[in-house]
């Protein structure tokens, strides 16, 4: 939900849930949540 109101932008959304990038990027990868949905 977060992704989404961010736009996608993993910085911005890290940045809001105040977590860094990286570890961010570790969860989406762990769930397999696609960073580049289909429309």
């Amino acid at each position: 939900r977060k992704l989404l109101e961010h736009n996608w932008n993993v910085s911005k959304t890290a940045e809001d849930l105040k977590v860094e990038r990286s570890h961010l990027h570790r969860k989406i990868k762990l769930l397999s949540i696609p960073l580049r949905p289909e429309s």
